[in-house]
């Protein structure tokens, strides 16, 4: 019966021609979408019991490719807590039965104001990606492709 649904979801999947699009309305359906004040644009929103939030901006592009411009933990005492590998791993499981293409750029966010506050570095946020399962080509570009299951 699984067999049978993934091969059905799969021809559905196809058949569709917007399938970024589509992708990024099932996300929206997942997470809460947080419009920037005074435009059209908005991040997706994981929000986690304890008041800890996972931003999250992605572009759906062309064919099947979505752009993961950026992810971020934010509050206070929330990063290196392990949400932004499980909000990660919610989309990749999403992109796996849909066929997607994650790509990226490995660019760490600095701290609001000014601050440490043990935020990756670019080479940890680099390992970070590789331990998720995501390539990374020509020193930062970050690329993943679906994975079977």
């Amino acid at each position: 019966m699984n067999s049978l649904r993934r091969t059905i979801r799969r021809l559905i999947i196809e058949a569709s021609e917007h399938i970024c699009d589509d992708f990024i309305v099932e996300l929206e359906k997942r997470f809460e979408k947080r419009m920037f004040k005074d435009t059209q644009y908005y991040d997706l929103v994981n929000v986690y019991p304890d008041g800890c939030e996972v931003i999250i901006a992605m572009e759906a592009l062309e064919y099947e490719n979505v752009y993961l411009n950026g992810i971020e933990t934010v509050g206070d005492d929330c990063v290196r807590k392990g949400y932004a590998r499980d909000t990660l791993q919610s989309i990749f499981d999403l992109a796996d039965e849909m066929g997607i293409y994650i790509l990226g750029t490995a660019d760490p966010f600095e701290s609001k104001d000014g601050s440490s506050d043990d935020r990756p570095d670019k080479q940890e946020l680099i390992n970070f990606y590789k331990s998720m399962g995501i390539k990374v080509v020509d020193g930062e570009d970050l690329v993943r492709a679906p994975q079977e299951r």
